[in-house]
């Protein structure tokens, strides 16, 4: 989480002046906000008011990550820093069953399978520490079992190169 800024003054332009805030975890900086106004403005109270948003957009930069490592068909499996675990978990199974391109279902296996032992030892377990109904958790659940191994490449019709023999012609 966000535990420190900078506030660093640029140029300025008549009476205003651009100003940059950078935010720091630790010794790492991890996000950055510039403004332009009365530098006045911008001092440590404003800064610290800013720490929840910054917060968000980190955790959200998170899910987006695993998102991209998805469509790049990857394991998107992440240990979060800027949010909640099962939180993370929660919505990138959310956002995996809205998949239809096999190959990246097939990617977030590995996500599935470390979700599981994360999550509680049953399924009624799981969709409780998740926050949803035990059916909704077992639709989730057959859609990974669907797609498990190499039926689901047979059947990939989009991916599939078709042959031109001649037959039409």
């Amino acid at each position: 989480m966000v535990d420190g800024h900078q506030i660093i003054l640029g140029t300025w332009s008549g009476s205003r002046r651009n100003v940059t805030i950078e935010f720091y975890d630790g010794a790492q900086k991890v996000y950055e906000l510039s403004f332009f106004g009365n530098p006045d403005d911008f001092n440590d109270t404003f800064a610290q008011g800013l720490y929840a948003s910054v917060n968000y957009q980190l955790a959200e930069r998170e899910l987006e990550i695993a998102k991209e490592l998805i469509g790049q068909r990857q394991n998107p499996d992440t240990i979060t820093t800027y949010m909640n675990q099962v939180e993370f978990d929660r919505r990138l199974l959310g956002y995996i069953m809205t998949l239809v391109d096999c190959h990246q279902i097939n990617a977030c296996l590995p996500f599935w399978s470390a979700v599981q032992p994360r999550n509680g030892n049953n399924t009624a377990q799981r969709a409780s520490n998740l926050g949803v109904v035990q059916a909704e958790y077992e639709q989730v659940e057959d859609r990974f079992n669907l797609y498990f191994g190499a039926s689901t490449f047979l059947t990939d019709d989009l991916a599939a190169v078709w042959q031109d023999t001649g037959a039409w012609g």
